[in-house]
């Protein structure tokens, strides 16, 4: 019984958590390539190290890259049960030249738990001191389960939805929310990208993307679910 029980909960730990989970990101900042990678395996030139050995969470250090200094940068991904989740922030982004900057980002993670029916997004900012500054965000989903952040545009599978953002004088922000349908049967990917130009000196502070699929029941568990309410609505009705 023991053997059994073990086995079981084995199983379990390998299901909520898959061994060959990744986690990738790259990007231009003015020209200048940097990526990371969860667990610093190799992916190109300008490698930023992984700070946090957990599997699923790339941390990244304080780094300048073509005049923008980049802190707290913080790259998670969640797989089912009970929802599947690639998250990406950085506590701000500030420019530190006398000229815009342009950035392109993608970030990408695999091996997400289906089957999935629908996708959702959100992404939000707040521009700091950088009037006409600019934000384009996507959000994509793989069926084939390809890997995305391997360069700065690589965003595989389908579009779920996009947005941007305009900045106004002073402190502004935004925030969005969106999704799609888009149907996984067994492992798929999720990526994110977002393009940037930011002003002389400015700053896009709490710059956040995320993006969520939760797992479609199977029919064995729905007609579980369905024969517990029956139970339960008898009960109530002999009482």
């Amino acid at each position: 019984m023991k053997k059994i029980l073990l086995i079981v909960v084995a199983s379990i730990l390998m299901y909520a958590v898959p061994a060959n989970a990744s986690i990738m990101l790259a990007g231009l900042v003015a020209g200048v390539p940097f990526c990371a990678t969860d667990n610093n395996a190799a992916c190109g030139p300008g490698q930023i190290f992984d700070l946090n050995a957990g599997v699923g969470i790339v941390t990244l250090p304080t780094t300048v890259i073509g005049g923008l200094t980049i802190e707290g940068s913080l790259h998670t991904s969640a797989f089912a049960p009970p929802l599947n989740a690639l998250n990406s922030s950085s506590l701000s982004i500030t420019n530190n030249t006398g000229a815009i900057v342009s950035a392109e980002v993608a970030i990408g993670a695999t091996d997400f738990v289906g089957p999935v029916d629908f996708v959702q997004a959100s992404g939000s900012g707040t521009w700091f001191n950088t009037p006409g500054s600019t934000i384009g965000m996507t959000w994509w989903a793989d069926a084939a389960n390809g890997q995305g952040g391997q360069t700065f545009n690589d965003l595989p599978g389908l579009l779920i939805c996009s947005d941007g953002d305009t900045a106004g004088a002073g402190v502004d922000s935004f925030s969005n929310n969106c999704g799609s349908p888009f149907f996984a049967a067994g492992p798929f990917s999720m990526s994110m990208g977002f393009d940037l130009d930011l002003g002389a000196g400015g700053s896009l502070i709490s710059r956040g993307q995320n993006e969520i699929a939760s797992p479609v029941p199977e029919p064995a568990s729905m007609i579980l679910l369905g024969t517990g309410l029956l139970v339960a609505l008898r009960a109530r009705r002999k009482k």
